[in-house]
């Protein structure tokens, strides 16, 4: 099996949200700051990037954002991940490891922070088989749920086009309030894809929904020989169900300002008057139901 692209190897420079643990000594001295908690499940063996374009507001159809996502497939368990909030986790880890005081670390989040843009990251068959842990992001708060019960019936279609040099297959399904077009490559005998998509006859290389919403594209696929851990991240997690994140989700969007103050946050240099005054922001999940 030949490489299909290079792998996207973005010079993302990026910083987690400041949620490890953090001990302050005396007010007189530097923030001490612990590397990112998190359980190490396995390593992997394949890297395949897509490229990620969505709609956040339905109303704005033509305004899409962009990102780069990666699945990162393993002997045992599957992780699908923003690349970005991976490159956000390396790199504070490889600056608290190097001394770098709290201030340094700040500073380089301010103008790097923003670049993951897909806040969910889902392991597959963790934690057990056929089931997926999916962890949000709100604010500087993580939900984690189990979910089994994602069913995807696809139907294999005759129509063919060409990706990236392989011939590709198609397939359609529905999933949760979206229909689903998919082109699967035979040649690459993975039977996985983005996001929670897989179980084709090969891997995934391009899924969209019929609105257009959401548009994953292969971007590069590699084979790793060297330690590329997969792991989920443990610090300050609350484990809860589905319909409860998926409500606090759809909450913060629609009341950021009420959200802010039901998760006990601040923002640092922001009045309590201007935090109230925080509008409501567009919610388009890929999950409908």
């Amino acid at each position: 099996m030949s490489l299909l692209i290079t792998a996207y190897c973005f010079l993302f420079v990026t910083i987690p949200t400041l949620n490890a643990q953090i001990k302050t000594e005396s007010i007189n001295r530097d923030v001490k700051i612990d590397t990112l908690k998190k359980d190490i499940l396995d390593s992997s063996k394949y890297r395949v990037y897509y490229s990620l374009e969505f709609v956040k507001d339905t109303l704005i159809q033509g305004e899409k954002s962009e990102c780069i996502t990666l699945l990162q497939i393993g002997s045992k368990y599957n992780r699908f991940i923003d690349y970005g909030t991976l490159r956000q986790d390396s790199v504070f880890d490889a600056l608290v490891k190097s001394g770098r005081g709290f201030s340094d670390i700040l500073a380089q989040s301010m103008s790097i922070g923003r670049t993951a843009k897909f806040k969910t990251v889902i392991l597959k068959n963790y934690p057990s088989v056929m089931s997926y842990t999916v962890q949000n992001t709100v604010g500087s708060s993580k939900y984690n749920y189990v979910d089994r019960d994602i069913a995807l019936n696809w139907k294999l279609e005759d129509e063919e086009k060409e990706i990236e040099g392989y011939k590709c297959m198609k397939a359609t399904c529905e999933y949760r309030g979206r229909s689903y077009v998919a082109w699967y490559a035979l040649q690459i005998a993975l039977s996985e894809g983005p996001y929670v998509f897989s179980g084709l006859p090969g891997l995934i290389m391009e899924i969209y929904d019929l609105k257009q919403h959401f548009h994953f594209t292969i971007a590069g696929f590699t084979q790793i020989k060297d330690y590329d851990p997969i792991y989920l991240l443990t610090d300050k997690v609350a484990i809860l169900d589905r319909d409860k994140v998926r409500k606090i989700i759809s909450n913060s969007y629609a009341d950021p300002s009420g959200a802010l103050k039901n998760l006990g946050g601040t923002v640092r240099g922001i009045s309590e008057e201007s935090v109230a005054k925080l509008s409501p922001k567009a919610y388009n999940p890929i999950e409908l139901e």
